[in-house]
């Protein structure tokens, strides 16, 4: 499996400090619309025993992957990723919508909540913590296998991918598979976080720094993620050999968000 880490925070500034959480006095809140007044608070043993744990494998992928790439063409901020900002792994928890069903949670009753918020236990030095989120009906959708991941490859999570409890959305960008996830909130409207808001948002080409306005009602958070595909081996400028045949070993991966299968991968020698 590969460990790199493209979630969360890598291309908002300074990352937040791991947290270290005690998981005999961790709780996660759930709260707004349609979890009342005071909302739900589970502890990390309601999370193991009260709900069937899920198991799926993920590719996360990080919003600036191969920036280095799309600095060929235009400068652009953020760090300079090449193609790893990648990463797979086995994932197990609950699911978020079992969760919420077991407390009478449902689409049909709430038309009104169409987000849900969810803040990690990181916090910058302004007190915030990171945060995002995602479409409710991504949540709620069985098929989409959103979890509240305990586990990674079958072991309890690692800190630095978020223990104890970290967010997993299939196909969603990184920034929004929020780690160390203490409280949730069901609203009408996206997450007012930072990396909601200010960050992490698609423009067109038009659209540069010095003319950006983040408040425009076009200005769309990034959710699922398009089509995304790599030659590993050789490197670019390697110089390579042919084989009998005329055959030309190649290695790579192809990725596609939302649960979009990859159906074929050309390659050309001409670009």
């Amino acid at each position: 499996q590969l460990h790199t880490i493209p979630h969360s925070d890598e291309d908002s500034g300074p990352p937040h400090p791991v947290p270290n959480i005690d998981p005999e006095t961790y709780e996660l809140q759930i709260d707004g619309i349609g979890m009342g007044e005071d909302g739900v608070t589970l502890s990390l043993n309601d999370l193991k025993t009260k709900f069937e744990q899920h198991t799926v494998t993920v590719s996360i992928q990080c919003a600036g992957n191969r920036r280095a790439d799309m600095l060929q063409h235009k400068p652009v901020r953020g760090m300079n990723w090449g193609g790893a900002a990648i990463s797979n792994a086995v994932w197990s928890g609950p699911r978020l919508c079992d969760v919420l069903k077991h407390y009478g949670w449902s689409e049909e009753k709430y038309p009104e909540a169409k987000h849900i918020w969810v803040d990690g236990l990181d916090f910058g030095p302004d007190g915030t913590p990171y945060g995002a989120s995602i479409l409710i009906e991504k949540a709620m959708d069985p098929r989409q296998d959103v979890i509240l991941a305990l586990t990674m490859n079958g072991e309890t999570l690692p800190r630095d991918h978020g223990y104890p409890v970290r967010l997993v959305a299939p196909g969603v960008v990184g920034a929004r598979n929020v780690k160390w996830v203490g409280n949730m909130t069901i609203s009408h409207e996206e997450s007012h976080s930072h990396w909601q808001r200010r960050d992490y948002k698609g423009f067109n080409p038009s659209i540069d720094w010095h003319n950006v306005d983040f408040d425009n009602k076009t200005a769309v958070s990034i959710q699922n993620q398009p089509i995304n595909s790599m030659v590993c081996d050789p490197l670019n400028g390697e110089t390579i050999t042919v084989l009998p045949g005329n055959k030309i070993p190649l290695r790579g991966y192809a990725y596609s968000g939302a649960g979009a299968k990859v159906i074929r991968v050309d390659v050309t020698l001409d670009g």
